[in-house]
């Protein structure tokens, strides 16, 4: 990403494979940063998906993600009551040759909720041309690092080797899975989540491949824990092209829609069009939406494509402003490490009370490629929790967060990343605070914004046509310096020269030396911040 804001790499990846599970559900299309979703033919429009504006309800950490999980773990401790099932009744043989796609069919057709599926301890991959079909209420377990699920040397099937689609508390437990990147050329996403709720991966390992490892896309409740990615996204590697890097986990996409007519006053509803496929209570997304807006009605069930907003917006839309329907709420990656990915580690986009938490990231990014990546990159949402994660050594940003509103940014230490430490463009409120920001320094595979900094900041003149000023961001307690003998950070804090910023307030508990051009940069020649008539506290 260049430091002004969005992302914006449009060339198309080949068109999933005929036969694969992409294309049986119907749907595919290229979206932001060249992956193939599953999508529904209505999506018209995924293409700006992570243009869009952020979704708009905070859920709370820490017990929080307890109680994001409960759903989960109360479908799972059914498993005692549906008994356990031994994957090989089905005939699975894990010895690195037999294709186990008939095995894994009939196990996915005869499993049912409540019940636990048990896989042995082999020392050879579990290989398959077609996905795991996931059932509503099942546990898949493992022995964590003594079960791998591969793709057969000539599968074409994406997912390549576990799908989930409209099922609702599925746990993933020990499985690993394994592109086989080193043994063909396959860039399928390893695994898919789809209109699903409550899935979770955990302590699992995901490695060695040209694609996605994890894709999560209209999900609630669903994420990620304790869990290991390594060599993810890699297909880059071989074509040396950008356009071939991929995310490790990746959680995105709504429905685009307009707004029919104008609505002149807040408080009255809103109509919405281009929306077949929405469900009542789907969250809704957009620059002047007001927390908690959902779908209220939906005309003739949805055939016409038109639905009606039951809440008001914070500033009136015209006809035709963009909104987005989603039902990204209360997902989460916490407790795992990603080590080499091809572009960055984690992503995510019109979400809701998404947290990211003690995850850690070693050299991500795709380094020496066309596009540096970062460690957590966030747009268009609402609500995020970005906390306690250590970055090292990230292609671009250690945390890159654009259009991204209610952040909180804590507890951080990102270090030697090639652009900067943190950076929070065109967003409206923020707290980055305690955070640990050291030796970052310039990316020159990075046009915009030559000079990094600890904190880097954007919005408004500078950033794409229409972003917003980055406005109510407080940075305080954070060390955001170099302690090298030859610094490469920049600046403690940088706006962007041209950028505006509204209610900034930087306070003097941030420690900022050592940085090899000065504490602040972006400021007027009077030292006030450049768009706002405040001086940074204690400058």
């Amino acid at each position: 990403m260049a430091q002004a804001g969005h992302r914006n790499l449009w060339a198309a990846p080949p068109r999933p494979a005929k036969g694969s599970l992409l294309q049986a559900w119907g749907l595919w299309t290229p979206i932001y940063l060249n992956k193939w979703i599953p999508k529904a033919s209505l999506w018209r429009s995924l293409r700006r998906s992570l243009n869009l504006a952020s979704s708009t309800r905070r859920v709370a950490h820490g017990a929080g993600v307890a109680a994001l999980l409960s759903g989960v773990a109360s479908g799972q401790a059914a498993g005692a009551d549906g008994g356990l099932v031994d994957a090989r009744r089905f005939g699975l043989v894990c010895d690195g040759a037999t294709d186990n796609a008939a095995a894994l069919g009939a196990l996915a057709a005869a499993v049912v909720a409540g019940q636990v599926v048990e896989f042995a301890p082999a020392a050879r991959p579990c290989l398959t041309s077609r996905a795991l079909v996931a059932r509503s209420g099942v546990t898949y377990r493992a022995r964590p690092g003594t079960v791998t699920l591969a793709p057969t040397a000539d599968s074409t099937a994406d997912p390549a080797l576990f799908a989930a689609s409209g099922v609702s508390d599925v746990l993933v437990q020990g499985l690993g899975f394994d592109g086989g990147f080193d043994r063909a050329d396959g860039d399928s996403t390893l695994a898919t989540v789809y209109e699903s709720a409550g899935v979770v991966f955990d302590a699992v390992a995901v490695s060695d491949t040209g694609g996605i490892g994890l894709m999560f896309s209209r999900v609630s409740r669903s994420g990620v824990r304790g869990s290991h990615f390594a060599d993810v996204g890699v297909a880059y590697r071989r074509t040396g092209r950008g356009a071939d890097q991929r995310q490790g986990v990746a959680f995105c996409c709504g429905i685009e829609a307009r707004v029919v007519a104008a609505q002149p006053a807040a408080g009255t509803d809103i109509v919405l069009d281009g929306i077949v496929g929405a469900a009542v209570g789907d969250l809704v997304s957009g620059d002047a939406v007001a927390t908690g807006t959902v779908v209220r009605a939906l005309a003739q069930a949805g055939a016409e494509g038109r639905v009606t907003l039951g809440r008001a917006t914070l500033a009136p839309l015209q006809a035709g402003a963009r909104l987005t329907v989603s039902r990204n709420a209360g997902n989460f990656v916490t407790g795992s490490t990603f080590a080499r990915s091809g572009l960055d580690a984690l992503s995510f986009s019109q979400q809701v009370g998404f947290v990211a938490d003690r995850n850690r990231c070693e050299s991500v990014g795709g380094h020496g490629t066309g596009v540096a990546g970062a460690c957590i990159y966030g747009a268009s949402s609402q609500g995020v929790e970005i906390a306690d994660n250590v970055v090292l050594d990230s292609a671009g940003n250690g945390i890159d967060l654009y259009r991204v509103g209610a952040a909180a940014v804590r507890g951080n230490e990102v270090r030697n990343s090639g652009g900067s430490g943190i950076s929070f463009a065109s967003g409206a409120g923020a707290a980055i605070t305690g955070n640990t920001c050291l030796d970052n320094h310039r990316n020159g595979l990075m046009p915009e914004g030559a000079s990094q900094a600890g904190v880097f900041l954007a919005g408004g003149r500078t950033a794409q046509t229409g972003d917003p000023a980055v406005s109510d961001v407080v940075v305080s307690g954070n060390v955001l310096g170099d302690d090298q003998a030859v610094p490469t950070q920049t600046y403690g804090v940088q706006l962007q020269p041209g950028s505006e910023a509204h209610g900034l307030s930087i306070d003097t508990s941030n420690r900022m030396s050592g940085n090899a051009r000065g504490a602040f940069g972006g400021l007027a020649r009077d030292g006030t911040l450049a768009g706002d008539e405040q001086r940074p506290a204690g400058r």
